[in-house]
């Protein structure tokens, strides 16, 4: 049987003792206070902090701004796969009448696209003018009352 000498690498034994002086300098904090540290750090990793003149500027944690990162990476991987399918295709011809002289972009919707925006045609158009008429409705009823004030 032969034994093979493996060469002398200084910095494996640099890394030996490197963790063994860690070790060394953490056994050396009281339990108590050790407690404390990892709390703290938590604290500071899950919870926001807040700025600003009045300290109401709220900044996001470690823990939001990292998870927030690989939401919007999933995300925009998603978005572009489903948006690259045909069913979701939107194309735009050039057309011309001849009558009027007039031409214009004429844009064509996949089937499945036109589907879904007619069946959620009612709660866009909701969404849309619901404040515009709230303003409308209040601005006249306002009127109406500084009229019959008046008189």
């Amino acid at each position: 049987m032969e034994k093979q000498v493996e060469k002398f690498d200084p910095s494996k034994l640099m890394d030996g003792v490197k963790d063994r002086i860690k070790a060394t300098f953490v056994s050396l904090i009281p339990d108590d206070q050790w407690e404390t540290m990892c709390d703290a750090e938590m604290k500071k990793f899950f919870e926001p902090t807040y700025g600003g003149y009045d300290n109401r500027d709220k900044k996001p944690s470690q823990f939001e701004t990292l998870v927030r990162g690989l939401m919007s990476e999933h995300c925009n991987v998603y978005l572009k796969e489903m948006f690259s399918k045909p069913e979701y295709s939107i194309t735009t011809i050039w057309e011309h009448n001849n009558s009027t002289n007039i031409g214009g972009n004429k844009v064509n919707l996949s089937e499945h696209l036109d589907a879904m925006i007619k069946e959620k045609m009612p709660d866009m158009m909701q969404a849309m003018f619901s404040s515009v008429m709230a303003d409308a409705f209040y601005s006249f009823f306002s009127q109406i009352q500084n009229k019959m004030q008046i008189r």
